[in-house]
């Protein structure tokens, strides 16, 4: 007769392999499916051979540079709509990641994002309207997830979240740019409100090229040395393919990436094999 501890040792590895029985069959479609991992099935390989433009909103952003990516495939994040009156380009995705903002503008970020907007959390948020969701599991050390039905982990930064979405979608050429990765580290340039699942909320603003761009609404303090991490990790895994991750930022403090003049990042995103 098995003990106490025995049996359940049995029932969890049993629940462990039922778990991934039913993965396998759902990522083969032999099983119904939430509507939001059917829709992602379909973007599967849809960018294959482009090259992915990863755009933060750092303050050295300019918009004569972002009307030059106007028919590249392009990730914003945000309420990057809020320079739609500078710019002509219009994000082939917009993307958020930040459980503040989404909770706050996610609603905005479909009506007036112009995009298709891609929301990414631990739950499906309650909006309307037509956008994709990707469920988040970030506790742990950043992990790349090849595979975007599967949890992912953000990374610290909504673009990294979008690389991995662009990664899914057969991109293996990214170009960084408004990834300045300048946000204050010294607490008393920013006001804590609060913390959560060992992530810190606070307030302030002027980080950005857009006025105004969180409304004094909280947001999540950056997680410098994750983000940083979470980009290499992604940069080693892309170029173990054949691909890779440069950053054409104009101004930056973002370790470990190759840069390059954004002047020559769509000529090497055209000839770089």
């Amino acid at each position: 007769m098995l003990t106490a501890r025995q049996s359940y040792r049995h029932t969890r590895a049993r629940a462990r392999k039922i778990f991934r029985n039913w993965r396998a069959d759902l990522e083969a479609g032999y099983v119904c499916d939430h509507p939001d991992r059917t829709a992602l099935r379909s973007l599967r390989d849809r960018h294959v051979g482009q090259t992915g433009f990863l755009i933060g909103s750092g303050p050295s952003v300019r918009p004569e540079d972002l009307d030059r990516l106007k028919d590249e495939v392009t990730f914003c994040c945000n309420r990057f709509y809020l320079a739609y009156d500078r710019t002509v380009l219009r994000p082939t995705y917009l993307c958020c990641a930040d459980p503040y903002m989404m909770r706050d503008f996610g609603q905005e970020m479909i009506d007036r994002g112009q995009s298709q907007a891609v929301m990414m959390s631990v739950l499906r948020p309650e909006l309307t309207g037509d956008h994709l969701w990707i469920e988040v599991d970030s506790e742990g050390p950043f992990r790349f997830t090849e595979n975007i039905l599967r949890p992912i982990h953000p990374g610290g930064a909504t673009l990294v979240g979008a690389l991995q979405f662009g990664y899914w979608m057969g991109i293996r050429k990214f170009v960084l740019y408004g990834t300045d990765h300048s946000f204050p580290r010294e607490k008393n340039q920013y006001q804590v409100v609060g913390t959560e699942r060992h992530t810190t909320f606070v307030t302030g603003d002027g980080h950005h090229f857009i006025a105004d761009y969180r409304s004094g609404k909280a947001w999540c303090a950056p997680q410098h040395e994750m983000i940083e991490t979470s980009f290499a990790e992604c940069d080693t895994v892309v170029r173990s393919q054949g691909g890779w991750v440069i950053n054409a930022t104009r101004t930056t403090q973002l370790p470990n990436i190759e840069r390059v003049p954004f002047e020559h990042a769509l000529e090497l995103a055209d000839l770089r094999q």
